[in-house]
């Protein structure tokens, strides 16, 4: 399995991304037990970065999460663009491997693609204007249609929100391109990807709470796509 996790370094993550990193520096065991290979993507200001490509050396993985720093805005699309094009690379290096998406993030997206990923057409935007959400419709619209490049790929997604807001759907000028109010919707994402998502419970204050339920569903999720992964094997087999 491949996972590669695309983490939100945001300003409105900033009460959760303790208990994310808490999180993933303990899936070092569980990760080198399966022999799983692990990488990062982090996204923030007005782009992504790819922090670690995979590897199965997780304490590699841990050093890069640590080093990372928070600011700024929110541009989801482009963190799980950059997921997208780590995973079809692994895909393209070994078919065999089971290539999972694991995006954690709120869903405060603000910050469109500089280029539009439905018409190809080059973008430019004030980020000063991008820090009041002027652009948060263009931005919910761009991650959505990542999503569906994810869903063509086959690829295993997870979607996690640990700071769960109310969100509703508004109508929009143009029927294919929904707009939502206030922040994108993360399971709106893990439904369009066909993947899994989680909305923490816990409150955010209470880190240990919070670190058991990430952990929790990340477990859940690794044991659900293996054996996914088995049985269509076994299809083919047959």
């Amino acid at each position: 399995m491949t996972i590669v996790f695309v983490l939100d370094l945001s300003e409105s993550m900033i009460e959760a991304i303790d208990s994310v990193k808490e999180v993933m520096m303990r899936l070092h065991n569980d990760a080198y037990r399966y022999r799983d290979r692990v990488g990062l993507v982090a996204f923030k200001d007005t782009g992504a970065i790819v922090a670690q490509h995979p590897t199965g050396n997780l304490r590699l993985v841990t050093s890069r999460l640590l080093r990372l720093r928070m600011s700024g805005l929110t541009p989801l699309a482009a963190g799980m663009q950059k997921g997208l094009e780590v995973l079809k690379e692994e895909k393209r290096r070994n078919n065999s491997t089971i290539p999972v998406l694991t995006i954690i993030t709120d869903g405060e997206a603000n910050v469109p693609l500089r280029q539009n990923p439905r018409t190809g057409a080059t973008r430019l935007f004030d980020p000063l204007q991008a820090a009041f959400y002027h652009y948060e419709e263009e931005a919910c619209a761009d991650a959505i249609s990542i999503a569906e490049m994810i869903s063509k790929e086959d690829i295993q997604t997870v979607v996690i929100n640990p700071g769960p807001r109310p969100v509703q759907k508004v109508e929009h000028a143009f029927p294919d391109e929904p707009t939502f109010t206030s922040s994108c919707i993360t399971d709106v994402i893990a439904s369009v990807t066909k993947g899994i998502h989680y909305q923490l419970r816990t409150n955010s204050k209470n880190r240990e709470e919070a670190v058991t339920e990430i952990s929790n569903a990340l477990l859940q999720s690794q044991e659900r796509f293996s054996f996914r992964h088995r049985l269509t094997l076994r299809r083919k087999a047959n």
